[in-house]
C-alpha cells in the first residue's frame, strides 16, 4: 500500500493561495521531492511508510531495524522460514528506537522483516515546509530565478546564493524551508 503524501493539491492549496495557479501534477510532484528530502535531513518518516529490512542474525535480543517510529511488524522471517503468529505475538515492538525485543534471541543468517514505520500524522512545522517548498521550487522554474540571497556586495560585487549544504544546515537551499527543517527533532542515529 502507498504512502499517503503528506498534503494532496487541494491540501497544498487551502494551505497557501499562492498555489491555486499551479497544476495538480506540479503541486503533488513538488510534494513528493520535500517528502524525500525532509525524510532523509530528518531520519524519520512523516507519515506511515511500509519497509522491508534484510539484517544478519544475532545473538541478542534486539534487533535494530533502519527506521525509528516503528509501528507495526506484518512479517519476519529467519533463514526463510516465518514466524508464526504466535512467534510474532512474542515479539516487543520498541518503535521509538526501532529495535524488536525477541526473548529467543535472532539466531540466524539473515532475518527479514516487513514492518511500518514512521508518524502517523506529519506534525504542523513539515506541512508548512513542504508548502513552502512546492512555492519556492514553482516560483523558480518560473521566474527563472534559482535561489535565495545570502548575501550581496555592492559597487559591482558578487551575490551569493543559498544552495543546498547539509553541513551547513541548508538541506533545501531554501531559507525558510531549512529553518522549519531545522526547528524539528533530528532522529538520524549518529555513526562512530
Amino acid at each position: 500500500m502507498p504512502a499517503t503524501p503528506y498534503l494532496d493539491a487541494d491540501a497544498a492549496r487551502a494551505r497557501d493561495t499562492r498555489l491555486a495557479d499551479l497544476t495538480d501534477v506540479v503541486i503533488e510532484n513538488g510534494v513528493a521531492d520535500f517528502e524525500e528530502k525532509a525524510e532523509e535531513y530528518r531520519g524519520v518518516a512523516y507519515t506511515p511508510r511500509d519497509a522491508t529490512a534484510t539484517l544478519r542474525g544475532t545473538t541478542a535480543s534486539f534487533l535494530f531495524l533502519p527506521h525509528l517510529k516503528v509501528s507495526a511488524v506484518e512479517s519476519i522471517t529467519i533463514d526463510g522460514t516465518a514466524l508464526s503468529e504466535s512467534e510474532l505475538a512474542d515479539v516487543t515492538i520498541w518503535g521509538d528506537e526501532g529495535a524488536l525485543e525477541r526473548g529467543a534471541g535472532w539466531y540466524g543468517t539473515q532475518i527479514v522483516v516487513a514492518y511500518t514505520h514512521g508518524f502517523d500524522d506529519p506534525p504542523a512545522t513539515v506541512l508548512t515546509a513542504c508548502t513552502e517548498y512546492v512555492l519556492c521550487v514553482a516560483r523558480s522554474r518560473a521566474s527563472g530565478v534559482s535561489r535565495n540571497t545570502l548575501s550581496e556586495a555592492t559597487d559591482a560585487g558578487t551575490t551569493r546564493y543559498s544552495t543546498p549544504d547539509w553541513s551547513a544546515g541548508r538541506p533545501t537551499g531554501w531559507l525558510e524551508v531549512d529553518r522549519l527543517l531545522n526547528s524539528l527533532p533530528d532522529y538520524r542515529v549518529s555513526v562512530f
